[in-house]
């Protein structure tokens, strides 16, 4: 499978690096993805090509918040504009924005779901949805032990360790952890 196995139109925007194996998408690029005209109508490149080369049960489908048939994760390379089918995932739109995007704030992004960096306290936080709500977990200087506060909320709540599970910690909360996280959403709930 290679770039030349799709229509020329579609091929010629494609330049192949030839280190990380990415296919980037050269024309249109909206915030960092690619996108085509695909039937009049704006498509992202990446979908395109996944569902041209490697599978066309996915829909190719018109504007951005359209995630009919799941969704496609940058998972093996996280360049966005990658159109590689190589390089792609099809996930629901969950599991995607579960993984959520790596390095949109820089330093101050975080590898792991829960976790965002809170300016003001100059410290990580943790914190998980519930019923449309967010609960606070807590503030933390290592980012790692903020995304063990969320794994342990989220392994009771939803009996899903979710970072542990995508391999981003190496352990699942300990049953100290889970004590913490008990009390944390305890409190939480009594508040609210």
């Amino acid at each position: 499978m290679t770039p030349a196995d799709l229509p020329a139109d579609i091929a010629a925007k494609i330049t192949v690096d030839p280190v990380t194996g990415c296919w980037l998408w050269r024309g249109n690029i909206r915030r960092g993805y690619g996108l085509h005209s695909w039937g009049g109508r704006p498509v992202q490149a990446s979908r395109l090509v996944f569902h041209l080369l490697a599978d066309p049960s996915l829909p190719v489908s018109p504007g951005r918040y359209h995630h009919a048939g799941g969704s496609l994760d940058h998972a093996t390379c996280q360049t966005p504009s990658c159109v590689n089918p190589e390089h792609l995932e099809r996930v629901s739109h969950r599991e995607n924005v579960l993984r959520g995007a790596v390095g949109v704030l820089g330093e101050h992004s975080s590898k792991f779901v829960g976790v965002t960096w809170y300016r003001r306290q100059r410290r990580w936080r943790a914190a998980i949805q519930v019923g449309g709500r967010s609960h606070h977990l807590g503030h933390f200087v290592d980012e790692a032990d903020a995304a063990r506060a969320y794994d342990a909320a989220a392994a009771l709540l939803h009996g899903d360790a979710t970072n542990h599970r995508l391999g981003r910690l190496a352990e699942p909360p300990t049953a100290l952890a889970l004590d913490a996280a008990r009390e944390r959403l305890f409190r939480a709930r009594a508040a609210s």
